[in-house]
């Protein structure tokens, strides 16, 4: 199995930065293809969406998050996907029965599913939108196999 990870740099007309890794395995091993995406402050919410759900579309990801600068979505065991603001999960991965309120999930179709721990920008110094972000991890966390 092998593996490429690239750095894209800066989006300057969307304020974001991404980082994808692809993994180009032999016949019979499912590809995880990951997607992260560090979106500044004070981008809008609908385009922050509109990027996450092009690029999922066009790279078709294992999973992909998107978080601000002052926390960007991070994974440290790779069967699991990183957390972010916004979290993509492709149906490799069981959804929980329920996510704990603010966070919403919007149907991708056949790609899988789109969550946002809550709705509108993520505050990062917001004790709040943490303990939201947070209680997402530990329901994907217990929901893993």
């Amino acid at each position: 199995c092998a593996y490429q990870s690239f750095f894209l740099g800066p989006l300057h007309l969307y304020r974001a930065s991404l980082r994808v890794e692809l993994w180009h395995g032999s016949e019979g091993e499912v590809p995880l293809n990951q997607l992260q995406l560090v979106v500044h402050p004070a981008i809008d919410v609908t385009v922050a969406r509109q990027i996450m759900l092009g690029l999922v579309g066009f790279i078709k990801p294992a999973w992909a998050a998107a978080g601000p600068q002052e926390r960007p979505p991070q994974t440290f065991d790779a069967a699991r996907p990183a957390v972010g603001w916004l979290t993509y999960l492709s149906s490799l991965y069981r959804l929980p029965q329920a996510l704990p309120p603010p966070a919403e999930v919007s149907s991708m179709k056949s790609l899988g599913v789109l969550i946002q721990a809550l709705p509108g920008r993520f505050e990062a110094s917001d004790e709040l939108h943490l303990q939201a972000l947070r209680a997402v991890e530990r329901a994907l966390a217990e929901s893993a196999p």
